[in-house]
């Protein structure tokens, strides 16, 4: 939500009190509509708005003082409800005037939705599919397959990042085939042309080629759980690079992993063996809501990423 109240907002956060307001009535007295964000700036009017005379029920947050009602109006891009609330504020000793803290608001709103976003690798279950934890953000890696020649390609910018580890991935797999799927034919890797993308989430524009190698592991995983049809668990999260030898290395800046796995809502983070001397510098606050899991090869990661049982549906890959 945003709000034309900035010098009344400022006003009372140096002299008020913070407080809640439930929604008890709320009617529209003018609106405004344009094609720009509902993100946009406060000092964009050409953004859509509904101008809203709100009553408010309204609950200080310093305990002992009661609860009483107000009126405040509101300028709007997103439309309250009955029964919903906003952050206020208010002088102590005069409860006929409220504020209604906007920057809070859309703080809380903004929020939820990018939660709602980190907590999508726990609902989207498919195989091919694993995440890893890239910048700020757990990004969720996806691995195809079709018919061709044995090549391997990755989607979009990330080529230049990831082509020579997605290959190192590739031969990783193809070396653990026949355990990861016993009933598979050991040319299937040779006459299907692999590929990875990202199906969704944001990249950083930051991203370095060290950091893109790190993403090497879960791209392997996934590639194990499209091959074997078993699905890789979605409260994990895979880190670790892939060397030309097969063999994993440690990953840089593996307290910041660790930390993106946990913001991320992954329960359990799998990473190279050699990071686990790295642990202590992971906060007590992630060790304690994160399961680090440090794995000697791609195969033992390959055991603790998926289920035990092929998906119902797949088909083995010959």
């Amino acid at each position: 939500m945003l709000f034309k109240n900035k010098h009344h907002l400022s006003e009372m956060r140096r002299h008020g009190r913070r407080a809640i307001g439930e929604i008890i009535s709320i009617k529209t007295v003018a609106e405004g509509t344009a094609s720009t964000s509902r993100w946009a700036l406060d000092e964009d009017l050409g953004s859509s708005w509904v101008d809203c005379l709100m009553r408010l029920r309204v609950t200080p947050e310093h305990g002992g003082e009661p609860a009483f009602e107000a009126t405040a109006t509101a300028r709007v891009n997103a439309l309250e409800y009955l029964g919903g609330s906003v952050p206020v504020w208010y002088r102590p000793g005069d409860t006929s005037r409220v504020v209604v803290d906007h920057e809070a608001d859309v703080a809380g709103e903004m929020h939820w939705m990018a939660d709602a976003e980190r907590l999508a690798h726990r609902h989207d279950e498919r195989t091919g599919l694993v995440w890893s934890p890239m910048g700020n953000d757990l990004v969720p890696f996806e691995v195809l397959a079709k018919p061709g020649k044995g090549r391997v390609a990755v989607k979009g910018h990330l080529d230049r990042f990831l082509a020579e580890h997605a290959v190192a991935a590739v031969e990783s797999v193809r070396g653990h085939l026949a355990s990861l799927t016993p009933d598979a034919d050991p040319g299937w890797l040779a006459r299907n042309d692999v590929q990875i993308d990202v199906p969704y989430g944001v990249i950083p524009a930051s991203l370095t080629a060290v950091e893109a190698a790190s993403a090497s592991l879960a791209i392997a995983v996934a590639l194990a759980s499209l091959t074997s049809g078993r699905l890789a668990r979605t409260e994990v999260a895979v880190t670790g690079e892939i060397g030309p030898d097969g063999g994993l290395l440690p990953v840089r800046g593996f307290r910041e992993k660790a930390h993106c796995a946990k913001r991320g809502y992954a329960k359990l983070l799998i990473a190279p063996a050699a990071n686990a001397p790295d642990i202590h510098q992971v906060s007590q606050q992630d060790r304690r809501d994160l399961h680090l899991v440090f794995t000697a090869s791609p195969a033992e990661a390959f055991s603790v990423a998926l289920h035990q049982q092929p998906a119902k549906d797949h088909s083995p890959t010959r």
